[in-house]
């Protein structure tokens, strides 16, 4: 009990006293050991037994008085087995008996004991009894019982002979038919018609028969003439019919068969198969041998399936095979002879052939298929030949008659169970054999293989061949019936569990081979009696025996070397063990009662320990060492043996004497110790637990007693010391509890801590010193020879002698409470701290004038400490902290004249101390707490010289104080036991001061009677405290009784008395006085012999508790006056038997008339409003109540256990009905529940047996737990389902599915509460309220949807129903305060949600009214799906935060708000559908949402919330509605996954990086570029800042962008953006300059309607533009929209155009008929459509490489063809006549220019930079060009060869050139040409 608190040490005792009393002395050694050691492990632990209890004082903490614990134990008669004991009284605090109810008288349990009577043998009777047949002898088992008890006395095996065999009708067998030519023959046997064993065989013979002649002749080989027969035709006809019998001619001796079969030729020609029934019609088929001259070998597959009226079949020897199906289904098929040439029998061959009695299986067939004989339930018995080498599984599955089987081991693969049966057993398939199969013969084999025989519970024998060497693992498991079995001696292996739970199995023998028991291979072999061990074995392994409770006697030989530990676990009956030593811990030790040792040298420690049962042991004479505690606790021990020839050890007087040390080492009950000096030492534990041992006399050889070495010695009575003992060790006599007095010699120089602990009779004892030794420097605690670190002592010990100390050490005697006298050495000078700290018995005591000091605590709770005899010639200079304090009793002091120093609280609590003498030099001053509080409670401080004291005892033993203005009486010190209160003292009136008459647990003179005169008022706390004695209280008038002031109920001496006297009468009719106007609290209470009570109409109130516990009060009349009734008035009043509340009372106290039992009518009047709880609590007489109109609540139990109770009517004010109101109401039959209540609370009308009807009004709107339980004929059960009017109340816990009623309103609180098979319910409509629990512990529910007209559920709803995945709820939360999903499972709020909600819940659907409130579904990780109806108007924040499983959300139509953060971090969201009805998807609604892929919102979405969908990495294409109006900060940020999205035009701001991070997006759609306001960089929706970081944000992936509207295109608003390839605009006005400038991946852009005007640089440096379309609302086009974009090949304009056209990839001003743009493909036109190139129309047009200008061209404006720096050449048409500046600027690849003459002017740098140029074509003169005036920056121009236009040949030398015949192309001319 180490580590238990002595508390719960007590509670252990007394709950086993109590609840196994009855058999209490069944074995009385036992209970003797038990008690003892469990109150010596109590007290050890410092429990203080029966401290009492100071009263109702909560201040007052542990009592200073005693009062016992009593509870009553009936008498038990003994029987023949179990002691009796005579009645007695137990006390659960201090753990003595009485024989007397007071606690007056003590006894001990020897005392009480009645010894067994001894059985009386009964007649004997047979049982087991197996009757004997004509083959086998019979059995039974001859038992004697007890005729009083009925226990066995003796059981004999006896044999019954056989009888005789009982012979049948003769039958003929082996018979051969006569004929015309042969006699006949049979055999003519006689069998047992009982057994069926043939008893005669005698051989006879039938004469020949006659010949029979026909008209038909024929004439044979010899010439003679014969007739025809069936083998042979006559002369003329046919041959003869065959006579057949089984398919054999009687005349002819042939194999015929029957006529219209069916047959198959074998694919080799060679043989016939019968493969159908064909046309035969007969019930007998014979199979012929041949068809068509060829043999029949098989039975085909399915040929006679199915034959219903077939009986019986003749096969012929040819056939070899009989196929699968052959006769499966012939139902009615009785018999069959298989031929011995049959070597194979396919699966199903037989099956279901249930008529077929029985079948033999030839010796020469290998093969038997699966199912073969399946259903073949007649078979009684098979043999299956040594031939058969395989055997299918469930051969004989539904062979549900066989009692025996035959077969060999070598036919089996696998377990023999699975050629029968196979079965579901609830977790698993299993093989099973018939419950008919009995026996099981095996032939032959070399291995019974592991799991062979596993299962087969009804086989009961089993034989083992001889062949068999190896048993394999688990081979015989669960052979339950296996009674017997014969292990051959050629077996070497047994298997792990071999036999496990064999459990009828009653012997084994071991084979001599064997050399290991396995693990587990007899366990639970319960029924296992006797086992042979053969010498060979060498180890037994774990569990090899576990559990054979039959098992006594074990044999172990010497050749065994290990055991496992749990060899032997649970052989909880082995009494005689014979072994050798090494193996004894092995071998279970609860039961054993002898022990042989046969060998070994040595006792392991602890051999033995705790083998209370063990009553004899022999030891070896080769034992040369015993260990410690190797007989520790073998209390039964008697005989102790020692061997002969033992050199270490011998016996005497049955002690074990070391002999060399003369230690004895082991004593027993019948010790004698020798005294012949061979013993001069008891050796540690010599004699511990010798339970028996009643006396013992230590001789004078002895000089030390070991430790524990009378350890736990219960009878020990007397015990006598020789004066030669020097040392006593520690725990020497622990829990010799009976010993009464000790004497330790004054020669002892040491004793051992807890030396006398537990001696609990100890009255007396005389010391040498205190403590262990007389050292001071050693433990010097009195205590501590009973008890290490403990300050326990007996509670019997009165009388302490201290012969040689002279310190009064610290806490010498500390917590000693029961010593009233010590008596110390008289030269003491320090009294140590806490030295007598908790003497509570400790009454008087002089401190010794040498004394100078008494130290901290010293007297510390010495509650019956009445005076300190300190004298004035004392040499007490200190008293320490606390000295005295908690000394109740103490009344005064005297400091005498050198005392210097009290330390502080020294006098604390000493409540009683009024009167200090004060004779030092200390400032004493009253109610201080200085110098220890001395004078706290003074209230005379005085010195002999200047007063004297004020207190005063009469000569009758009162105290009194009297301080000049009020008399105390303080104490009673006198003797007499009935008091007379004085009435006065000294002529004046007095106040009974606290605790004046309290009565410590140790008083010796207990108060039994009390006369209170009528001058006491005032009582005041625990003045009567602990008066258990008191029996009597006397008064003189009842008026002055009412107005005493009780303080609690210890104060009022009828506490305890119970008999009130008035004017020494016993008062049983009470009559208060109407001059009494209030009954003051406590007055009666407790007063028994009230038998009734009229009040007067005077009396107002009725206080706390006036009338509580009158017992005896049957009658009560109370007047009209009264208003008030406080609680506990007239509380457990058991007689009371009616009451009458008058109207003007308005209130009725908690408990007021609880405990009531006769009360049986009461009538309450009509201004009661308020009942208290448990008011008529127990009244279990009250029939019937009504309750006014004006009480608005029942309190909790306020009918509880009414049991009489058959009628209520609850008033209609009534709201609430508490719990329990009318719990245990077992009478009441009908009861109506108004309509104003609105709750009926837990168990309200628990086990209301009666109650069959009740009716709930509509305004309840909850009932409680089991608030119904009990009703059998209220409940209607329907479907296991309980229903109290439209209530569902409670459910059997084993309904799988209910279908609820349609009608009902209501689920009350835990209605289907651990229904764990429960796996649906159907729920009604009409259902409005579900309570608390009501699902609670629904462990298989799957599914529940809750109807739309619920309004509440109730806490934890649905806690427990762990197997739950899907719920339809109306609401979230109970509907009212709880709105987190969590409420319904359990969570007391959303934090809990993960921890409650079962994780096996996947889909939750919402359809009622509402919302879904903030955090409701947080941490709900196990879902997986959500639907949220059309009736939930918002989603609130974080609503479904952190949902990391749920995968699918469909959001209704009514949703108009998505909180923020309602689906945040839900990580395996997949698809997400929201309602029409949603306006607004709040900040964070789904970020993190990493698995959403996809997202379809109604139209009514209007704004999208800061990362909404952040980091939604799966999702990859969004479509937004047409309602969207603004997307906010970061709303699809981080969408890596994400590839378009089309944003509607209704949008009017998208916020900062509303796609950051969307690195997948290819395509996307917005109403405008930027965010709709001050930010215009396409790039900020993406996170940048400004145009000029587009490039860093705007996804690389993005190729696609569709603009559909906005006020314009912003300056530089695609600036950068080089991964898009195609744009469209529509819905814009102007696109600003450079708005897509860099853009160079661009390769399509669309400019639609709505364009008005494209500015400078739009498209600067598109360098992959390809190809563009301009709408036709474009008006204005700026210059150079297309610089740098050098892929562009096509530019078209669309129709409709007014002011721009297409033409040759040409961009036309229409009207001004100016080409403002082209491209590296265009072709200017040469309709005239074009007259002027305008301002940089080619500006930067790098891949144009060549153009030709017609001639409607007349001017080319400014840089027309800037850096076209591919241009080779080219022709400046006729009409133009200026170049422009920078016209051609840059153009590095041109190289050749045709200039016409009509040029009169070409600006500055017109040819700056074209470097290769290097032919100039001029169309004219030389003349003509010196004319031309030339701006500076043209060197290449000027520096270029030049060359004249010259139609013909020139004749002059110089440059000239001409056109080619084309036209077109300039020539120069050349000399050669010429």
């Amino acid at each position: 009990m180490q580590g238990v608190s002595s508390v719960e040490g007590t509670l252990f005792l007394l709950n086993f006293v109590i609840h196994y009393q009855e058999g209490f002395f069944m074995k009385k050694k036992l209970f003797i050991i038990f008690i003892t050691v469990m109150a010596s492990a109590c007290f050890a632990l410092g429990l203080s037994a029966c401290t009492g209890n100071g009263g109702d004082d909560p201040e007052q903490g542990s009592g200073d008085g005693h009062t016992h614990n009593i509870s009553y134990v009936a008498a038990e008669t003994a029987t023949c087995t179990q002691d009796g004991h005579a009645e007695y009284w137990y006390c659960a605090d201090c753990g003595k008996y009485f024989t007397d109810a007071e606690g007056n008288n003590e006894t001990t349990i020897v005392q009480l004991e009645i010894p067994a009577t001894g059985h009386t043998p009964a007649d004997s009777v047979r049982e087991n009894e197996v009757a004997a047949t004509c083959t086998a002898e019979g059995s039974y088992d001859e038992v004697i019982y007890c005729e009083a008890c009925d226990e066995e006395i003796s059981r004999t095996s006896k044999t019954i002979d056989k009888l005789a065999h009982t012979p049948a009708d003769p039958v003929r067998e082996n018979e051969v038919p006569a004929t015309c030519t042969q006699e006949g023959s049979y055999d003519e046997v006689v069998y047992c018609e009982v057994c069926g064993e043939e008893i005669s065989r005698t051989p006879q013979v039938t004469d020949k028969l006659a010949h029979t002649y026909s008209d038909e002749w024929s004439f044979d080989n010899i010439y003679h003439w014969h007739a025809a027969t069936c083998c042979d035709t006559g002369a003329i006809n046919n041959k003869e019919e065959h006579i057949l019998k089984d398919g054999i001619c009687k005349i002819c001796n042939a194999f015929v068969g029957t006529k219209g079969l069916e047959y198959t030729l074998s694919a080799d020609g060679t043989y016939y198969i019968v493969s159908d029934i064909g046309t035969a019609t007969a019930t007998e088929i014979i199979i012929p041998p041949e068809h068509n001259g060829l043999p029949v070998t098989s039975i085909g597959d399915s040929a006679f399936y199915g034959c219903d009226s077939l009986t019986s079949v003749a096969i012929p020897d040819s056939v070899t095979f009989i196929e699968r199906y052959a006769f499966g289904g012939c139902r009615s098929l009785t018999t069959i002879t298989i031929p011995d040439c049959v070597t194979s029998i396919g699966e199903n061959a037989f099956s279901d052939c249930i008529s077929l009695e029985d079948i033999t299986i030839p010796d020469e067939v290998t093969f038997i298929g699966a199912y073969a004989f399946s259903g073949c339930n007649l078979f009684t018995s098979v043999a299956i030949p040594e031939s058969v080498t395989f055997l299918g599984p469930y051969v004989f599955s539904g062979c549900n008659s066989i009692e025996s089987i035959t077969l060999s081991l070598n036919s089996l693969d696998g377990q023999f169970a699975q050629i029968f049966n196979l079965r579901y057993n609830g977790a698993a398939t299993e093989f099973f054999v018939p419950e008919s199969l009995k026996k099981v013969l095996i032939t032959n084999g070399t291995s019974i293989n592991s799991f062979t025989f596993r299962g087969c519970s009804s086989i009961e024998s089993i034989n083992i061949p001889d062949s068999v060497t190896t048993i394999g693992e688990l081979a015989f498991d669960g052979c339950t019936s296996l009674e017997s079995i014969t292990i051959s001696d050629n077996v070497t292996f047994i298997g792990r569990a071999a036999f496990y739970d064999c459990s009828s199995l009653e012997s084994i023998t071991i084979p001599d081979g064997v050399t290991s028991i396995c693990e587990s291979t007899f366990s639970g072999c319960t029924s296992l009696k006797s086992i042979t061990f053969p010498d060979s074995l060498s180890s037994i392994d774990a569990y090899a025996f576990n559990g054979c409770t039959y098992l006594k006697n074990i044999t172990i030989p010497d050749n065994v070397i290990t055991i496992h530990s749990s060899a032997f676990s649970g052989c909880r009956n082995i009494a005689m063990a014979t072994l050798p030593a090494h193996i004894i811990d092995y071998i279970p030790q609860n039961s054993l009662k002898t022990i042989v040792i046969t060998s070994g040298d040595s006792i392991e420690d602890s051999a033995f320990y705790g083998c209370s049962s063990l009553e004899s042991i022999t030891i070896p004479d080769s034992v040369t060492s015993i260990g410690d505690f190797a007989f520790y606790g073998c209390s039964s021990l008697e005989s102790i043996h020692v061997n002969e020839g033992n050199t270490t050890y011998h016996s005497e007087g049955n002690c074990l004497i070391e002999t060399q040390s003369k230690t004895l080492i082991l004593g027993c009950k019948s010790s004698i110790i020798p005294s012949n000096g061979s013993v001069t030492s008891i050796g540690n534990n010599a004699f511990n637990g010798c339970i028996s041992l009643k006396s013992i006399t230590i001789p004078s050889s002895v000089v030390s007693i070991g430790s524990w070495a009378f350890f736990n010695c219960v009878s020990i009575k007397e015990i006598l010391i020789a004066d030669s003992v020097e040392y006593i060790g520690a725990d020497a006599f622990y829990n010799c509890c009976l010993l009464e007095e000790v004497v330790v010699p004054e020669n002892v120089e040491e004793i051992g801590e807890s030396a006398f602990f537990g001696c609990d009779s100890l009255e007396s004892i005389t010391l040498p010193f205190i403590g262990t030794s007389d050292d001071i420097e050693d433990e010097t605690l009195f205590s501590y020879i009973f008890g290490v670190s403990s300050y326990w002592v007996p509670e019997t010990l009165k009388n302490v002698t201290i012969t040689n100390e002279s310190f009064v050490i610290d806490n010498a005697f500390s917590g000693c409470e029961y010593i009233k006298s010590i008596t110390i050495n008289g030269n003491a000078k320090i009294i140590g701290n806490s030295a007598f700290s908790g003497c509570y018995a400790l009454k008087n005591v002089t401190i010794p004038d040498s004394v100078e000091s008494i130290g901290l605590h010293a007297f510390y709770d010495c509650i019956s400490l009445v005076k300190i005899g300190i004298t004035i010639d004392s040499n007490l200079t200190t008293i320490g902290a606390e000295a005295f304090k908690s000394c109740y009793s103490l009344t005064n002091v005297t400091l005498p004249t050198g005392l210097t120093s009290i330390g502080q609280a020294a006098f604390s609590g000493c409540e009683k101390l009024v009167e200090v003498c004060n004779l030092s030099a200390l400032n004493i001053v009253k109610e201080s707490t200085d110098n220890g509080g001395v004078a706290q409670y003074a209230l005379n401080i005085y010195t002999p010289m200047d007063g004297e004291s004020r207190l005063n005892t009469t000569s009758d033993g009162y105290i009194f104080y009297d301080d000049g203005a009020t008399v105390y009486l303080l104490e009673y010190a006198g003797t007499e036991t009935e008091l007379v209160l004085p009435d006065s003292f000294n002529g004046l009136d007095y106040v009974v001061y606290k605790n004046a008459f309290f009565e410590s647990i140790h008083c010796c003179n207990p108060i039994t009677s009390v006369t209170i005169p009528d001058s006491i008022i005032i009582f005041m706390e625990n003045a009567f405290g602990n008066c258990a004695s008191l029996k009597e209280v006397h008064i003189k008038d009842i008026a002055n009784w009412c107005e005493i002031i009780f303080t609690n109920s210890f104060s009022n001496p009828l506490c305890n008395a119970g008999d009130l006297y008035l004017n020494n009468k016993l008062l049983t009719d009470l009559i208060i006085p109407d001059e009494v106007v209030n009954i003051g609290q406590y007055s009666f209470f407790g007063c028994t012999s009230i038998e009734s009570v009229t009040i007067s109409d005077g009396v107002l109130f009725i206080d706390d508790s006036a009338f509580s516990d009158c017992t005896s009060l049957a009658s009560v009349l109370i007047g009209d006056s009264l208003t008030s009734i406080d609680k506990n008035a007239f509380y457990n009043c058991s007689s009371l038997e009616s009451i009458t509340i008058p109207d003007n009372v308005t209130s009725l106290g908690d408990s007021a008339f609880e405990g009531c039992g006769s009360l049986a009518k009461v009538i309450i009047g009509n201004s009661v409003t308020t009942i208290g709880n448990a008011v008529f609590h127990n009244c279990n007489s009250l029939k019937s109540i009504t309750i006014p109109d004006n009480v608005t609540s029942l309190g909790e139990s306020i009918f509880s256990g009414c049991t009489l109770l058959t009628s209520a009517t609850i008033g209609n004010s009534v709201t609430y009905i508490g719990s329990y109101a009318f719990s245990d109401c077992s009478s009441l039959v009908s009861i109506t529940i108004p309509d104003s209540v609105i709750s009926i609370s837990d168990f309200t009308f628990f086990n209301c047996s009666s109650l069959e009807s009740v009716i709930i009004g509509d305004s309840v709107i909850s009932i409680g737990s089991s608030a119904f339980s009990g009703c059998d004929n209220l409940i209607q059960t329907e479907n296991g389902v309980s229903y109290v009017n439209k209530w569902v109340i409670d459910c059997d816990e084993s309904i799988t599915n209910i279908v609820l009623r349609e009608n009902i309103v209501g689920i009350a609180d835990y209605a289907f509460e651990d229904c764990t098979f429960l796996d649906s319910i159907a729920i009604p409509n009409g259902l409005i309220f579900i309570g608390n629990y009501a699902f609670c512990g629904c462990a298989s529910l799957t599914n529940i949807i809750i109807p739309n007209e619920v309004i509440s559920i109730g806490d934890s709803a649905f806690a427990g129903c762990d197997s739950l995945e899907n719920i339809t709820l109306p609401f979230i939360g109970d509907g009212n305060y709880y709105t987190h999903f969590g409420y319904l499972f359990g969570a007391s709020s959303h934090y809990y949600n993960n921890s409650y909600v079962p994780q096996s819940l996947k889909t939750v659907t919402i359809t009622g009214d509402g919302i879904i409130n903030d955090f409701a579904f947080e941490y709900c990780t196990s879902l997986t799906k959500v639907i949220i109806g059309d009736n939930v108007s918002s989603i609130g924040e974080s609503a479904f935060n952190n949902c990391t499983s749920l995968t699918n959300v469909i959001i209704g139509d009514g949703a108009i708000l998505i909180g923020r953060e309602a689906f945040y971090n839900c990580t395996s969201l997949t698809n997400l559908i929201i309602g029409n009805g949603v306006t607004s998807l709040g900040e964070n609604a789904f970020w993190n949402c990493t698995s959403l892929e996809s997202i379809t919102m109604g139209n009514s979405v209007v704004s999208i919330g800061r990362d909404a969908f952040y980091n939604c990495i799966s999702l990859t294409s969004m479509t937004l509605p047409n309602s969207v109006a603004s997307i906010s900060w970061y709303a699809f940020s981080n969408c890596t996954s994400l590839t378009s999205i089309t944003i509607p035009d209704k949008v009017i701001s998208i916020g900062e990086g509303a796609f950051k991070g969307c690195t997948s997006l290819e395509s996307i759609t917005v109403p405008f570029v930027g965010d709709g306001g001050d930010h215009t960089n396409f790039g900020y929706i993406f996170g940048a800042s400004s145009y000029s970081n587009n490039s860093d944000y705007v996804p690389q992936t993005l190729k696609t962008v569709t603009i559909t509207g906005g006020k314009d295109i912003a300056y530089n608003a695609f600036f950068d953006c080089t991964s898009l390839v195609n744009v469209t605009i529509s819905g814009v006005t102007s696109i600003s300059e450079r708005a897509f400038s860099g853009c160079t991946s661009i390769e399509s852009v669309t400019i639609g309607d709505g364009v008005e005007s494209i500015r400078w640089y739009v498209f600067e440096n598109c360098s992959s533009l390809t190809y563009i379309t301009i709408g036709s609302s474009v008006t204005s086009i700026a210059e150079r929209v297309f610089s740098g974009c050098t892929s562009l090949e096509n530019i078209t304009v669309e129709y409709g155009n007014s002011v721009y056209h297409s033409e040759g990839n040409c961009l036309i001003e229409t009207q001004s008929k100016k080409l403002i743009a082209g491209c590296k493909d265009s072709v200017i036109p040469s309709n005239g459509s074009v007259t002027s190139i305008g301002e940089s129309a080619f500006y930067n047009c790098a891949s144009l490489t060549y153009i030709t200008i017609p001639n409607s061209v007349t001017s080319i404006g400014r840089y027309a063809f800037f850096d076209c720096n591919a241009l080779e050449s080219i022709i400046i048409p006729n009409s133009v006549t200026l170049i422009e500046i920078s016209t051609f600027y840059g153009c590095n690849s041109l190289s050749s220019i045709t200039i016409p003459n009509n040029v009169t002017s070409i600006s500055s740098s017109a040819f700056n930079g074209c470097d290769s140029l290097n032919v100039v074509y001029y169309d004219g003169t030389e003349s003509d060009w010196a004319e031309i005036s030339i701006g500076s920056n043209n060197d290449n121009l000027t520096a270029a060869a030049l060359y004249y236009y010259s139609e013909t040949q020139p004749i002059e030398e110089g440059n000239f050139w001409h056109y080619d015949t084309d036209g077109v192309t300039p020539v120069i001319w050349t000399k050669e040409a010429t």
